[in-house]
């Protein structure tokens, strides 16, 4: 689950100390600062959510792009599988499924996460960054659920060491098709490594798709706690504003991703506005 908003301490959490008896005419003062700390928390939560979202868009696109050459390398790799090949035309397509190789590696090899030291394509590093966007995997779900669905025996996602049928281990540096035993080998190789990358993007597909409707979940509760702030939502009772929050909010973040969230009704607001017992 997202931490989209300030947790609840013993008896709920605490906002500049409005409780929810509280009238929004008599502590106008007080309910507006309530509303902008709620407002600032949902934007700090928003900047963060973005930028693991930003590291996993550009490691999504990496794998696309792993695809396209891996694409390009089955199909070498199935013209030198042809046993009639004459010794030249075996040399020249090893020279081009090699030249391949390096470059996928080059691909895989860059660095796409704005903060060096972490690798999205690694599950640890991956985990840390989605930590550090709000998610709670302590809680069962969707992403926590994609977590275990990625990254192969490895844990690393684009790599994968797979051995053969005939019992050959390889990984994508030691593939070769200068014969016709290691150009089946290596189509083998390829047609799982595949496999095992179309599962990392169907995973990173399924959190970005999380991390984007939290994201405009964050939005749409800014934008609800800064107009409750200026008295644009309601006046009277902290109730009654708590309602109109939670409609604000629901109306303009509108996605059934969101489920996982948070759960978008009055209890949201009441809580950000519950005094500690």
């Amino acid at each position: 689950m997202l931490e989209a908003y300030p947790a609840s301490g013993k008896g709920g959490s605490s906002i500049s100390g409005v409780g929810a008896g509280a009238s929004f005419d008599s502590d106008q003062l007080g309910v507006s600062n309530a509303m902008n700390y709620a407002a600032d928390t949902f934007t700090s939560s928003y900047k963060r959510m973005a930028a693991g979202y930003a590291a996993i868009s550009s490691t999504q696109y990496q794998l696309q792009e792993a695809q396209a050459y891996l694409e390009e390398l089955s199909t070498l790799a199935s013209q030198a599988s042809d046993s009639q090949l004459s010794d030249n035309e075996r040399v020249a397509i090893e020279s081009s499924f090699r030249n391949l190789i390096r470059v996928y590696q080059r691909t895989m090899e860059k660095d796409v996460s704005e903060d060096s030291e972490l690798d999205p394509k690694d599950l640890t590093d991956l985990q840390e960054i989605l930590s550090d966007s709000g998610i709670d995997f302590g809680t069962s779900s969707a992403v926590t659920e994609a977590m275990g669905c990625i990254g192969g025996s490895d844990q690393y996602l684009g790599e994968e060491r797979i051995t053969t049928q005939d019992g050959t281990s390889l990984d994508i540096s030691s593939l070769h098709v200068s014969t016709k035993d290691n150009a089946e080998r290596a189509l083998e190789y390829i047609t799982a490594l595949k496999k095992e990358i179309s599962a990392d993007s169907y995973g990173l597909d399924t959190i970005m798709g999380e991390l984007g409707g939290a994201s405009r979940f964050a939005v749409a509760g800014e934008n609800a706690f800064r107009k409750a702030a200026e008295g644009l939502l309601a006046n009277g009772s902290i109730d009654l504003l708590a309602d109109a929050l939670a409609a604000d909010i629901r109306s303009n973040a509108a996605d059934k991703a969101l489920a996982a969230h948070s759960d978008l009704d009055s209890i949201l607001a009441k809580t950000l506005l519950a005094v500690n017992q």
